[in-house]
C-alpha cells in the first residue's frame, strides 16, 4: 500500500460556511474509509500525539485516531498541529509510519492556530500558499509570502526543513510580542527592534508584564519610533545602554557670516549663508561656532564648550536664512561660524518600568536611556536601579520628558546615587519624581573639538522648563552645571538632602526658580562658580521659594544672584545666608530665620565677605525667636573680608530680637567697605536700645557709613528721627550716624551753662533739624568752624526755646519755625 495523504480537494482556501465544512470533512473521511477498509462504527479519538517525542504512541488501535498537538517529524513524516494520526492495525509500530499508521492533513480544512508566537516558530507545517493566513490563539494573524520572498517582506519563518515565510498583519497598533523569534533568546530588545525597523510610524504596544533584556535597543538608524509599554517592567541584565539613539549624521553644513554678540533681536534672527539652497522652510538647524561658552570650564586635549543654537528655517531669501527665533542677545558666534541641518527622528516612549538587575560585583554605568540629536522626543518612563544618568538627552530639540524614579540608590562610580534625568538639549520640557537619588535634574554638556562635522555637542543645555519633586536625594534635588544657560524651575520641591551642596545649585547663566520649596536636608540653595570657569555664575533668580533646612539656607560664591519674596530659614545654625566674592540682591518681600544652637556665639543672620547685598526697596523681615537668647556678640549682618563689602538699602525689621547684640558687625569699617544708602532702614522690637550706634553696628570705628540710613524701636521709643541729650560739658556734639530721616528732633537738658560744639554735617541736602532746649541754658555758636549759618549771631537756649535749621550741603542755615 503506498503512503495515503488525505487533503481537501478544494484548495488552500478554508470553508466559510458550515455546509462547505462538512463537505470537505466528509469528503476526507470517505478517503480514510476506503484507505481503511471501510470502518462502519467511524473513527474514535483516543487522545494526542506528541510528534516531537520522535516514536508513535504505544498500545494503538484500529479505528481510533489521535490530534496532533506538537509538530515533529516521526520515520521521514513530517505532522503539523491539527493533523491526524490513524493507526492500520492494531498494536502499531512506534518507529515505522509505512503499512502501520495514516496521516490525516487537516490544515487544509481547518488550519490550526498556534498557542503563540514561538509555538508558530518552531511549526514544522508545511506551506499553505501565498496568500495564506496563519493565527495564534492571542490574536495574532500573518500573511504567507512566496518562498523567494526578501528580507523585508516577512518578519519570521517558521522551522526548518521547510520554513515558511510569514509577515504580521497588525491592526491599528503592533503588539511587539507578535514579532518574537526563537532567536531572541528571551532578550526583549532585539524583538522591540525587529518590530521598529518593521513598522516605522506605526504604535508599537509591549503588553504588560515582565521582560528581560541583554543587549541595547538601537533606535538611532530609524525616522519613527512610538512605543507603548505601560505595565511592562523590563529588566537589564547587563552593563548596556538600554534605548540607544546614536548621534545624527549633520546634513548641508556649510560657513555662514560672523553674528556678533549685539543688535536688535529682529536682525539676529537673519544669517547668511554660503548656498541658502541647500534649505528649505521648516528645516531644523543649528548654528555653532568655535567661540567658547560663557560660564564654562576649561577645555582640554583640544577639546572645548563651544557655542550652539538651534532654530527652524522660517523664510528664505538667496542666500539669506530668517528663523522663527533670534539668537540670544549676548551671543555672538565669530570664530568658525557655521550652520548645519538635524535630520528629523521622532522617538516616543511612553509607559512602563525600567531598571537594572542588582548585586554584581563590577561596576556598572549603563544609561536606561541615552538619546542624541532627536527633533521630537517624548519619553514618559519609570525608572529604578540605574547607573549613571537614568535619562540622558544631548543634542535634542525641545524634549519631552517625564520620568519617575524612586529608588536610584547604586551609583558604584562615586559613592552616591544615580542620576534620573540628565539634560544636555535645548528647550526641554522635563518633569520628574524621584526619590534615594543624587540629582532628580542636572544638566550635561560635551566639550567638542575645533571645526567639528558633528554639531551635537555644540551650545549649552538652555532653556528648559523643569518641575517636579526630588526626595531623598544625597546631594541637589535639582542642579545646573557650567555651560547651562536660562533654565527655569517652576514648582519643584526637594527634601532629604543628606550631603554637601543644597537642595537647589545653580551654575551657569540666567537661571530662574520660582515657587520653589527645600526642606529637611542639610543644605539649601547654592548659586557659585567652580574655579577656573570662563566667567562666573550670574543672573540667577530665585522667586518666591520657601527654603527650610539644617544649616546654609541660602549661599552665593562667586556669583551673582538675586532673590525676590522668599523665605529663608535654618533651623540648626545662627548664620542662614552667606556671601563670599559674590552679589545678592534682595527685592521684595523676604524672610530669614536662623536658629540655633549652632553658630550662636559672634554670629550673624547674614555673611557677606568680599561681596555685595544690595536690598534696596526690599523689606526683610529677620526673625530672631530660634536663636539661643545666650548668644554672645550676635549679630544680623556681617560685612568684612579683605577686598571690601557693601551692604545697600532695605527696611529690615527685626522680631522677636533679644538676642540681638547690634544689626551690624565688621572687622573694619573702611572706604573698601561701604554701609548704608538706599534707604537703608532698621526697625527693631526693643526699647532698651538707644539710637547712638549700638543697635546699628560693632566695629572699629564709623567711617564706613556712606549714605543716609534710618532706624527705630516698633514701639517707637527710639528713633533716628529723635535724638536726645543731656549736655555737662562744653563742645558737646551729637552723634549723627548719616541719619536719612528728613526731619530730626533733637532735644537737649542741662543742668547749667554750657557752649555746644560744632554742628554734625547733614546727611543729605535739604535735610531739616529741629532743635529744643526741655532745660538749662546751651549756646549754639555761628559760623563756618561750627557748620552753622544763623545770621550772624549765636543764639542761647532756656527752657522752652528752639531753632529749626536746614542743611544746605555744607552748613546748617537757621530757618522759621
Amino acid at each position: 500500500m503506498s503512503t495515503p495523504d488525505f487533503r481537501s480537494s478544494s484548495g488552500n482556501e478554508a470553508p466559510t460556511t458550515r455546509q462547505a465544512l462538512e463537505a470537505q470533512m466528509q469528503s476526507v473521511i470517505d478517503a480514510f474509509y476506503e484507505e481503511i477498509g471501510g470502518l462502519v462504527t467511524g473513527l474514535l479519538p483516543t487522545g494526542t500525539f506528541d510528534a516531537s517525542s520522535g516514536q508513535f504512541p504505544e498500545s494503538s488501535y484500529h479505528g481510533t485516531f489521535y490530534f496532533v498537538s506538537v509538530p515533529g517529524t516521526v520515520d521521514g513524516e513530517a505532522f503539523a498541529v491539527g493533523d491526524w494520526l490513524v493507526p492500520l492495525v492494531d498494536e502499531a509500530s512506534t518507529t515505522t509510519f509505512a503499512g502501520q499508521w495514516v496521516r490525516g492533513d487537516y490544515s487544509k480544512i481547518m488550519p490550526p492556530v498556534y498557542r503563540d508566537v514561538l509555538s508558530l516558530s518552531s511549526s514544522q507545517e508545511a506551506a499553505r500558499g501565498p496568500g495564506a493566513i496563519w493565527k495564534t490563539m492571542n490574536g495574532f494573524r500573518y500573511l504567507e509570502v512566496a518562498s523567494d520572498a526578501p528580507e523585508v517582506d516577512y518578519h519570521l519563518t517558521t522551522a526548518p526543513p521547510a520554513p515558511v515565510k510569514l509577515a504580521y498583519q497588525p491592526d491599528q497598533e503592533v503588539n511587539i510580542l507578535a514579532l518574537r523569534s526563537l532567536e531572541d533568546g528571551g532578550d526583549i530588545s532585539r524583538t522591540m527592534r525587529r518590530a521598529a525597523a518593521a513598522f516605522p510610524g506605526k504604535i508599537l504596544r509591549l503588553p504588560p508584564g515582565p521582560y528581560s533584556a541583554a543587549t541595547p535597543l538601537e533606535l538611532g538608524d530609524l525616522d519613527r519610533s512610538l512605543i507603548r509599554a505601560e505595565g511592562a517592567h523590563i529588566r537589564v541584565e547587563e552593563d548596556i545602554p538600554f534605548v540607544r539613539v546614536a548621534p545624527p549624521e549633520w546634513e548641508a553644513l556649510q560657513k555662514i557670516a560672523p553674528v556678533e554678540a549685539k543688535g536688535y533681536w529682529g536682525a539676529r534672527k537673519t544669517i547668511t549663508c554660503q548656498d541658502g539652497s541647500a534649505y528649505k522652510p521648516g528645516d531644523l538647524v543649528k548654528l555653532v561656532s568655535d567661540d567658547k561658552m560663557a560660564s564654562t570650564r576649561p577645555g582640554t586635549r583640544g577639546e572645548d564648550y563651544r557655542m550652539g543654537f538651534m532654530a527652524v528655517v522660517a523664510e528664505i531669501r538667496g542666500n539669506s536664512l530668517i528663523f522663527d527665533r533670534p539668537l540670544p542677545p549676548s551671543w555672538g558666534l565669530i570664530r568658525n561660524p557655521r550652520v548645519g541641518r538635524l535630520p528629523r527622528r521622532r522617538l516616543h516612549w511612553k509607559g512602563g518600568v525600567i531598571g537594572y538587575e542588582s548585586g554584581h560585583e563590577k561596576r556598572w554605568t549603563g544609561h536606561a536611556m541615552i538619546l542624541h540629536g532627536i527633533s521630537d522626543l517624548q519619553v514618559e518612563v519609570e525608572i529604578e536601579h540605574a547607573y549613571n544618568a537614568a535619562v540622558r538627552a544631548l543634542g535634542c530639540f525641545e524634549p519631552r520628558i517625564t520620568a519617575v524614579g524612586r529608588d536610584l540608590r547604586n551609583d558604584q562610580d562615586n559613592g552616591q546615587y544615580g542620576y534620573l534625568v540628565s539634560d544636555g538639549s535645548q528647550g526641554a520640557n522635563i518633569k520628574v519624581m524621584a526619590g534615594m537619588n543624587r540629582h532628580a535634574y542636572t544638566t550635561s554638556q560635551a566639550a567638542v573639538e575645533e571645526n567639528s562635522s558633528s554639531l551635537l555637542g555644540y551650545g549649552p543645555a538652555c532653556l528648559a522648563q523643569v518641575t517636579g519633586q526630588s526626595h531623598g536625594n544625597t546631594q541637589a534635588g535639582f542642579d545646573t552645571h557650567h555651560g547651562s544657560a536660562w533654565i527655569s524651575f517652576n514648582d519643584c520641591i526637594v527634601s532629604g538632602g543628606t550631603d554637601g551642596g543644597g537642595q537647589f545649585v545653580f551654575r551657569g547663566v540666567g537661571h530662574r526658580l520660582v515657587n520653589g520649596r527645600g526642606f529637611n536636608g542639610k543644605n539649601g540653595i547654592l548659586i557659585f562658580s567652580e574655579k577656573g570657569v570662563s566667567s562666573p555664575t550670574r543672573d540667577i533668580n530665585i522667586i518666591s521659594s520657601n527654603i527650610d533646612v539644617d544649616d546654609n539656607a541660602l549661599r552665593v560664591e562667586h556669583a551673582h544672584a538675586n532673590i525676590e519674596n522668599c523665605t529663608f530659614r535654618s533651623r540648626k545654625y545662627a548664620n542662614a545666608v552667606s556671601i563670599e566674592l559674590g552679589h545678592l540682591k534682595i527685592r521684595g518681600h523676604t524672610k530669614i530665620q536662623p536658629g540655633g544652637p549652632s553658630k550662636k556665639d559672634r554670629r550673624r543672620t547674614i555673611d557677606v565677605i568680599n561681596g555685595t547685598l544690595d536690598a534696596r526697596g526690599a523689606e526683610i523681615e529677620v526673625e530672631l525667636s530660634e536663636v539661643p537668647r545666650d548668644a554672645k556678640n550676635y549679630g544680623v549682618v556681617y560685612v568684612g573680608g579683605s577686598f571690601g563689602s557693601t551692604l545697600t538699602g532695605g527696611t529690615w525689621r527685626m522680631i522677636n530680637d533679644t538676642p540681638l547684640t547690634a544689626f551690624l558687625y565688621s572687622d573694619r569699617f573702611t572706604e573698601s567697605h561701604r554701609i548704608g544708602g538706599g534707604g537703608l532702614k532698621l526697625i527693631t522690637e526693643r526699647n532698651d536700645i538707644y539710637p547712638d550706634g549700638t543697635i546699628m553696628e560693632l566695629g572699629s570705628s564709623r567711617s564706613g557709613f556712606t549714605a543716609a540710613w534710618k532706624w527705630r524701636s516698633e514701639e517707637g521709643g527710639a528713633s533716628s528721627g529723635y535724638i536726645h541729650s543731656f549736655v555737662g560739658t562744653h563742645g558737646f556734639s551729637p552723634q549723627w550716624l548719616n541719619r536719612g530721616d528728613a526731619t530730626v528732633f533733637w532735644s537737649l537738658s542741662s543742668d547749667g551753662q554750657y557752649e555746644l560744639g560744632a554742628l554734625p554735617h547733614g546727611t543729605f541736602v535739604g535735610q531739616k533739624l529741629m532743635i529744643a532746649c526741655d532745660s538749662g541754658e546751651l549756646t549754639l555758636k555761628n559760623g563756618a568752624a561750627f557748620n552753622s549759618k544763623l545770621g550772624g549771631n549765636h543764639i542761647v537756649f532756656s527752657q522752652g526755646t528752639g531753632i529749626s535749621l536746614v542743611w544746605n550741603g555744607s552748613v546748617w542755615l537757621r530757618v522759621a519755625m
